[in-house]
């Protein structure tokens, strides 16, 4: 996957969409890594690529997905919210 989004450490990562082959092919896969293997987990509800991840997370049980592409002209503002074992689709609302 190129332009994917990703948090965690070296023994728990979390990795998801991004460009698929063939390009262009936004991505909605996501994959957990605990420090010897990957493993699929569930996919997001949109497939894109260039989407904002939270920097600095522990582990590879909790994220968030912010905006990104899903294609290059097409931008999206849903955010998706990761908490193992599955990706949420939350509508985030200013006052």
């Amino acid at each position: 996957l190129r332009f994917a989004s990703a948090t965690g450490t070296q023994n728990s990562y979390l990795v998801y969409g991004g460009f698929s082959n063939p390009i262009p092919g936004a991505s909605n896969a996501t994959y957990s890594w605990n420090g010897t293997a990957w493993s699929t987990e569930t996919n997001l509800a949109t497939a894109a690529f260039r989407r904002g991840a939270p920097s600095g997370q522990p582990n590879n049980t909790a994220a968030l997905a912010a905006g990104g592409q899903t294609s290059p002209s097409t931008p999206i503002n849903s955010v998706e919210e990761w908490t193992d074992p599955s990706f949420a689709t939350r509508t985030l609302t200013t006052s």
